[in-house]
């Protein structure tokens, strides 16, 4: 509480005994100066500067709140994963049949995969520095049955692989466009999950004239994919047409023999216009025109998710769901599985998923592998899709054996090599209570590992790398 005073008095500054004076002099009347910008700005303190503190961000800890299988992928474990030891790069002139080895990919085929998404997530690439795969019989068939056969028009190799959860179908397709990059020069079109064009995630736009639905976002997101992971092959396709676009209200014109096919997709934005554009159909048709000298491969992992549950979670103007036949990259997808759209030189490679209902017969009919059921309920039978698979014949159904013996003995060898795999010593002997030193055969124990893993697992790779790397 302030003590009050019994008089105030303001005057000349002379003070009296008793009474508080206050002063106005020159100096403490006069305008309060403006302090510049720049002089309060050095004058505030930064948070957590007091007292000698660090004004640095606190450093990030290896802690997460991921499950373990999450936080080695989101936290890129690989850039602490032991060197590999040499081994060869996988390539289409190495295979051997009724063989297996170990392979990793070039520099330069390692990151295109990398761009367009070919290793996934949970197949555990990060226990190496680098990606590794093990090439055997299906490598060598896939090779035989799909990447030989790019010379010819992409109506007649059109490939659909099939295999039970974990058998590697989307490890086979990586292969075979890493062998395609590797010695074939192709250029891939690859979608690593069909789901995506579906499930609700993107933008929408109807384009009038070629009555069908747009979708920039994704569109977009994919041709940057596409560029990033073709660049070397599409800097030496010249456009066969002139190209005329429109960057940021200025008018754009690539001359045809002139500028690239990559010049084109670096500067036309028309893909991701939130408008109807003819951007990706120009692509598509320069694609088409350069088949004739660079084989052009399709692939679609997941493919069964959009061909089984076509119905999409867009709705129209009416409301009423969008089916898959109604969106551009959709329609793309299936004129190319079904051979409408011809490629004079490539394929088209198509995975199934096992997460789709096995109640589904859409892709069984298309495939020969199921008869046509005309009372079949629409919610598992989708004729206009199987009809329109059919049109150009079957596709060819490619369906993966499991790891044989060997191979399940060539991979875990290695994983022996490089320290994933830890082979602990048996330490049961015959009498317990006996003083003889125990011997060990670490040759002995790893077959004996090999033997259990290989009949528990039944070939599948898959589960074979959880069961030994994992939980072993």
């Amino acid at each position: 509480m302030l003590r009050s005073t019994s008089r105030l008095v303001v005057g000349s500054g002379i003070s009296t005994t008793g009474i508080r004076t206050i002063a106005t002099t020159a100096i403490s009347s006069a305008p309060r100066a403006k302090s510049s910008p720049t002089a309060a700005k050095a004058n505030v303190k930064k948070w957590g500067s007091s007292n000698g503190a660090s004004s640095t961000k606190p450093k990030k800890t290896g802690m997460t709140h991921l499950k373990f299988r999450d936080a080695i992928y989101s936290l890129k474990w690989e850039k602490y994963a032991p060197e590999l030891p040499p081994i060869p790069n996988l390539s289409s002139k190495k295979l051997v049949a009724n063989s297996s080895h170990m392979a990793r990919y070039s520099t330069s085929v390692e990151q295109a995969l990398l761009k367009f998404g070919g290793f996934k997530k949970y197949q555990y690439h990060e226990l190496f520095q680098n990606p590794v795969t093990l090439a055997n019989e299906n490598t060598f068939k896939i090779n035989q049955e799909f990447i030989s056969k790019l010379s010819g028009n992409s109506r007649d190799n059109r490939i659909y692989i099939t295999g039970e959860q974990g058998i590697g179908k989307s490890t086979l397709i990586t292969q075979t466009l890493g062998m395609a990059l590797e010695d074939q020069n192709a250029v891939i079109l690859h979608f690593d999950s069909a789901k995506k064009i579906l499930d609700g995630t993107s933008d929408y736009i109807f384009n009038s004239e070629l009555k069908l639905y747009q979708q920039p976002m994704l569109t977009k997101k994919w041709v940057y994919k596409f560029k990033q992971a073709n660049e070397p092959v599409l800097k030496t396709l010249k456009l066969t047409k002139e190209a005329k676009f429109n960057v940021r209200g200025k008018p754009v014109t690539l001359k045809a023999g002139v500028h690239s096919l990559f010049d084109y997709v670096s500067q036309c934005h028309d893909f991701g216009t939130v408008g109807p554009t003819q951007g990706f159909q120009f692509l598509i048709n320069q694609l088409k025109a350069h088949s004739e000298t660079v084989p052009v491969i399709v692939s679609v992992d997941e493919f069964n998710t959009m061909a089984d549950v076509p119905i999409s979670a867009y709705r129209n103007a009416d409301f009423k769901y969008i089916h898959a036949f109604e969106f551009e990259i959709a329609d793309f997808l299936f004129k190319c599985a079904s051979g409408e759209l011809n490629f004079a030189k490539g394929g088209v490679i198509l995975a199934n998923t096992s997460t789709v209902n096995n109640k589904m017969q859409t892709v069984q009919v298309a495939l020969d592998k199921s008869k046509y059921d005309a009372y079949a309920n629409h919610e598992y039978f989708d004729k206009a899709v199987a009809d329109r698979l059919l049109q150009n014949g079957e596709i060819k159904e490619f369906k993966m054996s499991p790891l044989t013996k060997d191979d399940t003995r060539q991979l875990m060898a290695f994983w022996k090599d490089t320290g994933v795999l830890s082979i602990r010593p048996d330490y049961t002997k015959k009498d317990i209570n006996s003083e003889e030193p125990i011997t060990i055969s670490v040759s002995k124990q790893f077959e004996n590992i090999v033997n259990l893993q290989y009949v528990s697992t039944q070939g599948n790779p898959g589960y074979l790398l959880k069961k030994s790397t994992m939980h072993y």
